[in-house]
């Protein structure tokens, strides 16, 4: 299968000036992206739980810069995040109640684990909402884990349910 132009292992431009610096380096991304828009294609919001860095003059001023992956990482962990609250805030269906329930695998660091109580809204998330359904963040160390995870989340939908 051949790929697009600028893609990996794609075949190389002849004219370089049509092809994409963020085939060379992820740090290039932003000679062709000049930034991030305010909302995922979903309305979820980049800006939020995480701090992004966005531009303070130019044409840009305000908009969230793509010249640092950290900033990239940011932005889409914002991004996560305000779905999670959309979606218990009802936001697409005020007639729907969603809860959710989060499973964190492997060697994760605190930031990933507070994403997921957040989405979940566990009662140990720092912005846990009693107003809101309750979820359930698991944690499972190895993949071996998983299985007890999964009956936990079981045996929470099934009490939800009887």
């Amino acid at each position: 299968m051949i790929k697009p132009v600028g893609y990996e292992n794609s075949p190389v431009n002849p004219l370089a000036s049509l092809d994409c610096y963020y085939r060379a380096s992820n740090a290039d991304v932003w000679k062709d992206v000049a930034y991030y828009p305010n909302t995922d294609l979903y309305g979820n919001s980049v800006f939020g739980w995480k701090p992004v860095q966005t531009y303070t003059s130019g044409p840009y001023t305000g908009k969230v810069m793509t010249t640092t992956g950290d900033n990239m990482v940011a932005a889409a962990i914002n991004a996560v995040d305000n779905a999670g609250q959309r979606v218990r805030d009802r936001v697409l269906d005020p007639d729907i109640s969603v809860m959710v329930h989060t499973i964190g695998l492997g060697d994760v660091g605190a930031d990933q684990h507070e994403l997921l109580r957040r989405i979940a809204n566990d009662p140990s998330s720092s912005i846990f909402d009693s107003t809101k359904p309750l979820g359930m963040y698991i944690f499972a160390p190895t993949a071996a884990d998983l299985n007890e995870a999964f009956v936990r989340i079981a045996s929470e939908i099934l009490r939800y349910t009887q």
